[in-house]
């Protein structure tokens, strides 16, 4: 196996005495250290640097670690030989780092603490490890990673859809407010006839010529908006762009479910494996990649850590539902607790699958249905008083 370049955090004294701080890159801190003194600096702080991973990221690891942990294989061997074949560098180096981390007989929650791996996944391997249950939590962590990573291009699709379907809609609009509508005006002016309502109407519409960088400019922010809040730019706020994307009707649905989802069968798996409640509500909400529900989370471990009464009056606004709340508030013990979570998480996922089956069936014929009845009646209401023409001149 190559050996390993680590990033290093430095502080120093360089040759005229002024401190200087960065990172570098080195095989070894001695490498570091004679780098220093070829240099003639005077090393003050040296601290190496984990290469964290990304959510996607640790769920492929912990996937990697679940198919080795259930087939009892040695996970230093396993990932060894894994590393060599995976395409993400990222990932490799990581591996490379547990596997060299292992082999040292560093316990697996410390070797992924040094990995870079996110908090939650490190509860998973403390608790896993300590109920030898490893696979197990591991598997199902992984598999609710599954579930989001094969749900989100479907929202996405349904997402762009939507908005391409809005944004042909406005191009066809003005295309025919500039080139069709004025034809048709012109026509029916020098003939002097009375036109129908919904003829008047189209071409009133039609005259807003002087407005059609609105309609453009509209068009684009609309797009610009509902990217904003998908992908929580720093303009919106991660928190508050979920928060009003939970909000939208039936992309929101499906999106806040799926969270929910996650959460309640992550934190179910942390309690099983006899994890307080606050640390499981606050892991399983870093786990969701939902800015608003990991905040929620947050707020409500809290509430039970320092004994506080939680009131679903004040929560109306929030991810958590009443029955939820219910569901933290009554006394339970762990393995009923875990239960009703692990039932809640199926809600949720049957929540997420019929919104799918919406968004995905019958969104696509609704919206092309809308597009076809617009460009149909103004067709329609173009060509009545052309009928009503032709019957005059013959």
């Amino acid at each position: 196996m190559p050996e390993l370049r680590t990033t290093y955090r430095f502080s120093a004294l360089d040759d005229e005495g002024k401190t200087k701080s960065g990172t570098t890159e080195a095989l070894h801190p001695d490498a570091v250290l004679g780098d220093f003194e070829r240099r003639r600096w005077t090393l003050l702080d040296l601290q190496a640097l984990p290469e964290g991973l990304s959510p996607r990221e640790a769920e492929e690891l912990a996937s990697h670690i679940a198919t080795l942990a259930e087939a009892g294989l040695p996970l230093e061997t396993g990932l060894a030989a894994l590393a060599e074949e995976l395409p993400n560098r990222r990932l490799r180096r990581a591996l490379q780092r547990l596997v060299e981390s292992l082999s040292r007989g560093v316990d697996l929650e410390t070797a992924l603490n040094q990995t870079g791996a996110p908090a939650y996944v490190q509860a998973l391997a403390r608790t896993g490890t300590q109920s030898n249950t490893l696979g197990k939590t591991f598997s199902t962590f992984a598999q609710a990673g599954e579930s989001l990573r094969s749900t989100l291009p479907l929202v996405m699709g349904a997402l762009l859809y939507t908005l391409l379907a809005c944004l042909l809609c406005i191009v066809v609009w003005v295309v025919a407010a500039v080139f069709v509508l004025p034809q048709f005006a012109l026509l029916y002016t020098g003939f002097g006839m009375e036109l129908p309502l919904l003829t008047r109407v189209v071409l009133a519409l039609g005259n807003f010529r002087g407005e059609l960088a609105f309609w453009i400019l509209g068009g684009v922010l609309l797009w610009a908006g509902v990217m904003a809040i998908v992908l929580g730019t720093p303009l919106v706020g991660r928190e508050r762009a979920r928060r009003w994307l939970h909000r939208v009707p039936g992309l929101g649905t499906v999106v806040r479910s799926l969270a929910l989802s996650r959460f309640a069968l992550l934190t179910s798996t942390l309690l099983d494996n006899s994890v307080p409640l606050p640390e499981a509500l606050e892991l399983g909400g870093d786990a969701t990649g939902d800015a608003a529900v990991r905040a929620d989370a947050h707020e409500l471990a809290r509430l039970i850590r320092q004994g506080e009464p939680v009131n679903p009056l004040d929560w109306k606004r929030r991810s958590f539902r009443p029955g939820f709340l219910s569901t933290m508030r009554s006394p339970q013990s762990g393995e009923s607790l875990v239960r009703s979570l692990q039932a809640t998480a199926e809600v949720y996922a049957a929540r997420v699958r019929t919104g799918l089956l919406f968004l995905g069936t019958f969104l696509p014929p609704l919206l092309v249905t809308l597009l076809g009845l617009v460009v149909g009646m103004t067709v329609l209401a173009l060509y009545l008083p052309l009928f009503k023409l032709l019957n005059m001149l013959s």
